[in-house]
């Protein structure tokens, strides 16, 4: 019975180096690419959080004190209003500031309107109706914007990208998976005169598959550690870099324990199948060509 040794000449230094850089930038792209696309989903939950129980009030400026007053009397009433703020004319002006230049807003008599940010209850389009009602029946000029337009085409854009981002990883990952199939396919036809001789001297197909996934599994264990450390350190740059603003939405440490599986998973799931992969391509090779 043989004892199993590498025996097929299969290594190659300077191919070997170039293949372990080539896995271990696939596999840092698709962990990259992959990390991208949870947290366009973090992105979206975060939005519809801080966002769809969130409206703005926009008063003309020329409106009665009357009507303001009985216009926060409304605000107080209502069921679906949770509370109000009224936003001051500076902090409207630092809004609207990168597109009007705050020279001209001093020098100019521009009426600016009156704002009120309201946080509500629910997003019960019904609710809302009612208080738009309510609202009209003051002054039909007072607008009432819930965001729910931005909101609908910002999931939609948020929803394209995360698509994109899944497909370009599966294109990734099936080059990654084609590329190695040809470099098996290639080693079997430069060594098949040693195939043909360990055929001969009694090695089965299983044998020389084997021989195979040996060097194979060298190989690629080096390209996905090695890329997967590259992403860990992408990550790690991204949660220092993160400001205040930003860290609870773009940072490893807010994935969910799904995310974070799904990321630990992957290098182990590209493995298993570049294995598979060597196993499934030597055996076909041996049985219909050799």
């Amino acid at each position: 019975m043989l004892h199993f040794h590498q025996i097929i000449p299969l290594k190659d230094k300077i191919q070997d180096r170039i293949l372990v850089t080539v896995i271990a930038l696939m596999v840092c792209s698709i962990l990259v690419i992959e990390s991208s696309a949870l947290f366009l989903s973090n992105l979206s939950a975060h939005w519809h959080n801080s966002v769809t129980h969130i409206a703005t009030v926009e008063v003309p400026h020329n409106i009665s004190l009357k009507t303001l007053s009985e216009l926060e009397k409304t605000f107080k009433n209502s069921s679906f209003v949770d509370e109000y703020n009224l936003i001051d004319q500076e902090n409207i002006e630092r809004i609207i500031a990168p597109w009007i230049n705050h020279d001209f807003l001093e020098n100019e008599d521009i009426s600016l309107p009156t704002l009120f940010t309201l946080s509500l209850k629910s997003a019960s389009a019904i609710e809302r109706d009612k208080l738009k009602f309510s609202l009209k029946a003051l002054d039909k000029n007072i607008k009432l914007e819930t965001h729910q337009n931005w909101l609908s085409g910002a999931f939609k854009r948020a929803k394209t990208l995360k698509i994109l981002a899944w497909v370009i990883g599966l294109c990734l990952s099936f080059t990654l998976i084609v590329s190695l199939s040809i470099l098996v396919r290639t080693r079997i036809l430069l060594n098949t005169d040693t195939i043909n001789l360990l055929h001969v001297s009694g090695a089965s197909d299983d044998y020389v598959v084997k021989q195979f996934l040996v060097y194979i599994s060298s190989i690629a264990l080096k390209g996905v550690l090695i890329g997967s450390f590259l992403a860990g350190i992408l990550f790690l740059l991204l949660t220092q870099s993160a400001s205040s603003e930003t860290e609870s939405i773009f940072t490893f440490n807010t994935m969910t324990l799904t995310d974070k599986l799904t990321l630990y998973t992957t290098p182990i799931i590209i493995l298993f199948f570049m294995l598979l992969t060597t196993s499934l391509t030597v055996s076909r090779i041996l049985k219909n060509t050799i």
